[in-house]
């Protein structure tokens, strides 16, 4: 019995500790959170816009080039504050918008309806399952190199015939060194029943294949940015050509196009670079690191425009292409643009000042309910011009350390704690 009642004490008081020390262990904890919590604030962003009042709950605000030049690249870092009537700081959610070039091709099924050769042209007739409009016909050589001149016709009932296309050039290279395709042909929106091709060569050509497809490029809306100087190197060693080019300021950039003054024909491969990073070496010498946005080819076939999958942030560019033992090319009028920007933001409260904020380096991507209900958002949406671009000039709090800068604390106050405990616990026993 003696020792049942000893135990119940022992229990009792060892809970009554117990609890003191949790308590003023939690209290510390808890303190520290809310430090923690309260350094998640606006203060860490560096520029703000004037927005006017809103009249609707949707309306959208496109970017300009002064916020993509200050923003993450990722675009992390855009808050929308509203200031109610109350003065209230309300956080407004909306939806990133990229109004960059889309591509969406369907396939028009059609059959080889015969072949021929007459004069020392080679003919294919095709013919649509449906009359259908095309844009695009894709064809299949078996030779891996060749070099051809199309004619094109369409026709309702194989007699009358209409010229779409002449003398237009596709071409296979397929060796050690390269392999390169162009040999799709693509000629405005057309709606026959029976398409026609033809072209001369000197060997019998072996055709596997044409597939008929309507593309429908939206073009999208882009921004050009202003390019302040430009040099060309030429390295004989390596056998490439590098050509450097800077912004006037840094800038997203989706996609690059130049032109290249030559009258002859070429295939080069080539590679487009962006200034991720740079250091400064002891010896006072800025070291610059490029990295690679893209790969390709520089052929005479085609436009000189090259786009990104997703858009850089920088102002220093890099062109690169590997001459072999060609002659240099010549480049000119390079010209870096970005797609338009857009915020489509729901304003849950009709506030009267309202703040574009960006230009934070600690905070995380926001996450809004917005963007699971983007079907609720109206076809059309109300603009609300951007105000001059301010630097938060914020009055600068007293530094306030937390509680715990070094782990060693944190560990030492919960082996303190033990021991006080073991301690308790021991005189118990003993009594």
């Amino acid at each position: 019995m003696k020792n049942k009642t000893c135990l119940r004490y022992f229990l009792h008081t060892f809970w009554q500790s117990g609890s003191f020390f949790l308590t003023c262990f939690l209290f510390l904890f808890l303190k520290t959170a809310l430090y923690a919590q309260d350094s998640q604030g606006y203060e860490t962003y560096q520029y703000q816009r004037k927005l006017p009042a809103a009249t609707e709950s949707w309306h959208k605000i496109i970017l300009d080039k002064a916020v993509l030049a200050q923003v993450q690249p990722s675009l992390q870092d855009l808050r929308l504050i509203g200031i109610n009537a109350k003065g209230d700081t309300l956080e407004m959610p909306y939806l990133l918008k990229e109004l960059r070039q889309d591509t969406k091709t369907e396939t028009v099924t059609a059959s080889l309806l015969n072949s021929g050769k007459q004069n020392g042209r080679y003919t294919y007739t095709l013919q649509l399952d449906d009359n259908l409009t095309i844009n695009e016909i894709a064809l299949r050589f078996e030779e891996p190199n060749y070099e051809r001149k199309i004619r094109l016709e369409g026709a309702q009932d194989l007699k009358n015939w209409t010229l779409i296309l002449n003398d237009y050039r596709i071409l296979s290279i397929r060796n050690e060194f390269t392999s390169y395709d162009f040999n799709t042909i693509r000629f405005p929106n057309s709606r026959y029943l029976y398409y026609r091709i033809s072209f001369e060569s000197e060997v019998e050509p072996e055709l596997e294949g044409a597939t008929c497809l309507k593309t429908v490029r939206e073009q999208g809306i882009y921004k050009e940015w202003e390019t302040r100087s430009s040099k060309t190197e030429q390295d004989k060693e390596s056998q490439t050509t590098t050509v450097d080019f800077e912004l006037a300021q840094k800038s997203a950039v989706s996609k690059i196009a130049f032109e290249v003054d030559s009258n002859i024909d070429f295939y080069r491969r080539m590679r487009i670079q962006y200034l991720a990073d740079s250091s400064q070496l002891p010896t006072g010498e800025w070291r610059y690191y490029y990295v690679n946005t893209y790969e390709g080819v520089l052929s005479s076939f085609e436009e000189r425009i090259f786009s990104f999958g997703s858009a850089v942030f920088s102002n220093k560019f890099r062109i690169i292409i590997e001459n072999n033992n060609n002659n240099p090319l010549s480049i000119s009028q390079i010209r870096a643009s970005s797609h338009q920007y857009e915020l489509w933001v729901r304003f849950d409260e009709m506030t009267k000042n309202n703040y574009l904020f960006y230009g934070s380096k600690s905070v995380y991507s926001p996450y809004y309910d917005l963007q699971n209900f983007e079907s609720s958002v109206p076809d059309s949406l109300t603009v609300l011009a951007l105000g001059q671009e301010e630097k938060r000039n914020l009055a600068e709090k007293p530094k306030q350390s937390p509680l715990f800068e070094n782990p060693i604390w944190l560990w030492s106050i919960m082996g303190i704690i033990i021991l006080i405990l073991g301690f308790f616990s021991l005189k118990m026993l003993k009594s």
